[in-house]
């Protein structure tokens, strides 16, 4: 019966060792994994300065494109205006235009009253 108890603490004395070596090389790879954490942490810290900057950058040139596309469209709506008003019968009309443009329009506009005068 002694013989069996010894058996019975031998064996519970290499399974607490068993465990003892087992918890060892778990926190072995917990600090490696760990570690490897730390270093990928620094690696994106290290980069994310130039990765904000690049946004930034990108974003600043979206912004003046943006800006240069709205001019654009103003200064192709100001434009469509203007021949809009020489088109029409305003006689005032035409004098934002520059004066060759203006000439050509008087004389679309006199070309088109001598055809309406010659149809009546």
């Amino acid at each position: 019966m002694e013989m069996l108890i010894q058996i019975l603490l031998a064996l519970l004395l290499v399974s607490a060792v068993i465990s003892l070596i087992y918890l060892v090389v778990i926190f072995a790879k917990l600090r490696v994994l760990i570690e490897n954490l730390n270093k990928t942490t620094n690696e994106i810290n290290a980069r994310l300065p130039s990765i904000l900057e690049n946004i930034e950058r990108t974003s600043s040139q979206a912004q003046s494109q943006f800006e240069l596309i709205g001019n654009l469209t103003q200064s192709l709506q100001s434009y469509l205006q203007k021949f809009k008003f020489a088109f029409s019968g305003d006689s005032h009309s035409s004098e934002f235009l520059p004066s060759g443009l203006t000439k050509i329009f008087a004389l679309i506009k006199a070309i088109r009253t001598v055809i309406t005068k010659l149809k009546a």
